[in-house]
């Protein structure tokens, strides 16, 4: 009995023996596959960066390259453009400066003076003071004159407001110079508000009420050369929108029954106060500037 049973344990161990080699075979295999799966993928992989790599060099560098270059091209353009503005610009302010200092020692307002050389001097409140007729505290006050609001028809309104702050050295607003306007002539607005530009009425109260003195002229160019020769001058005029002369914030054109006024010139262009399209500091050459001709040109001084 014992022998059969010996013989049967062997051969039970033997065939265990044999399934154990089969499983770490197949564990083998297995962990062979894996890693052959994982080599193929890195080279795939690999393959796919390389492809990238190509398709950069390719086309992304000489992109690149390209945009690099037209960026230089573009700031070499710009400051050949403008470098010789810049230092025009600066000769004038270094006159302007010059006349100023010189302008203090012989009594002048240095804040109100003018070179007499063809280019109006002014401190900041020149350049800074500026009045809307739209989206301001007196934008729908009445302006008697026109019957209409100040943003829709108070033009001149706003203007002749620039004009007397400047030329005074005054803070009004343009709600006070309509009050004032409208005290002025006793509340008869057709006193200035007459069938054309009111102009000519804005001055007279200008005049009359603060002391200034104001000269007509036809001529726009005249009235420009009026103003660079000296003194503190500014120009109010209008259109009557027979023409599209006036000068908007983007370089347009515009046409409109407009009221503006010139405060700053070199000579040869002039710095206008638009409170409608324009905006502040629009500048005009004086060839365009003479358009805007339709009772002519007062100059205002003080």
């Amino acid at each position: 009995m014992a022998v059969p049973v010996v013989a049967a344990v062997a051969n039970g161990a033997k065939k265990a023996a044999k399934v154990a080699a089969k499983i770490k075979y197949a564990g083998a295999y297995a962990r062979q596959k894996i890693n052959q799966y994982q080599e193929q993928k890195k080279s795939v992989e690999e393959q796919e960066r390389a492809k990238r790599r190509r398709f950069f060099l390719m086309f992304g560098v000489p992109i690149i390259a390209v945009i690099t270059i037209l960026l230089f091209l573009l700031v070499v353009i710009c400051v050949i453009y403008n470098y010789p503005r810049l230092v025009v610009e600066s000769l004038f302010n270094y006159q302007d400066n010059a006349f100023q200092g010189a302008s203090n020692a012989g009594g002048i307002n240095s804040a109100y003076g003018a070179t007499g050389m063809g280019s109006t001097s002014y401190d900041s409140s020149w350049e800074s003071l500026y009045f809307k007729q739209c989206g301001e505290a007196w934008s729908d006050e009445t302006f008697s004159a026109s019957g209409g609001s100040v943003c829709s028809a108070g033009c001149g309104l706003i203007a002749i407001t620039h004009v007397i702050d400047l030329l005074t050295g005054n803070a009004y607003t343009p709600s006070e110079i309509n009050a004032m306007l409208k005290e002025y002539y006793n509340g008869n607005t057709s006193a200035y508000a007459p069938g054309g530009s009111i102009v000519g009425k804005l001055v007279e109260f200008a005049t009359g009420k603060f002391e200034l003195k104001s000269t007509h002229y036809d001529s726009g160019a005249e009235a420009v050369a009026d103003m660079a020769s000296g003194g503190n001058k500014v120009i109010i005029c209008s259109d009557n929108g027979s023409g599209s002369n006036f000068i908007a914030a983007d370089g347009s054109m515009y046409s409109g029954n407009h009221v503006i006024m010139a405060y700053r010139t070199d000579g040869n262009n002039v710095w206008v106060k638009d409170s409608g399209r324009g905006g502040n500091a629009v500048k005009y050459t004086v060839e365009q500037f003479s358009k805007i001709n339709y009772v002519g040109f007062y100059v205002v001084s003080n």
